[in-house]
């Protein structure tokens, strides 16, 4: 997710709002490009939603492109299929083992469409994506939230589990 964003702010995204049900996580987002993070839950206790949200930021247009990242189709896919803009966009990364409903009048009426990539396969994305970090155009510094020593890695897989850090760089000395 936080790559997603520091990709689409490198791509020239108009707006991109971030989401995550941990407060830390959405201030890493906003740190990588997002220009605003919002909790769920927070938002749930207010009585808006997600797709609430999306639909006040774009004046009702709804969104061109929305990327789920947390592998929590369950939750997301409603709030996304509520949120989509005519002809939009949604690319699928997240990884679950648990089927989801699609509502598929929307992807038809909407002429909307759902696509799963993974990053890493294929069509020479290391390159490119090298060739970003090299002419330092993509931003992913903020997104190292901590860095523990290569023998602490036990240690820093069990951090990760907590899902407050971004990306946790281990670093050989």
């Amino acid at each position: 997710g936080l790559s997603a964003i520091a990709l689409a702010r490198t791509a020239g995204a108009a707006t991109i709002t971030a989401f995550d049900v941990v407060d830390a996580r959405c201030e890493v987002a906003l740190s990588c490009g997002a220009d605003s993070a919002h909790n769920p839950k927070t938002l749930s206790a207010n009585g808006t939603s997600p797709a609430d949200l999306v639909l006040e930021t774009t004046k009702g247009a709804g969104a061109d492109l929305q990327l789920e990242c947390a592998g929590a189709a369950l939750t997301t896919l409603p709030e996304i299929e509520r949120c989509f803009a005519p002809g939009g966009t949604m690319i699928y990364l997240g990884r679950t083992g648990e089927r989801a409903p699609v509502m598929l009048d929307i992807l038809v009426s909407g002429a909307a469409s759902i696509v799963g990539s993974r990053g890493h396969a294929g069509q020479g994305c290391f390159p490119r994506i090298i060739r970003l970090l090299e002419e330092d155009r993509l931003p992913i510094a903020p997104m190292i939230t901590a860095r523990r020593p290569f023998s602490d890695a036990l240690e820093a897989v069990e951090q990760s589990c907590s899902r407050v850090d971004g990306k946790i760089l281990l670093v050989y000395r």
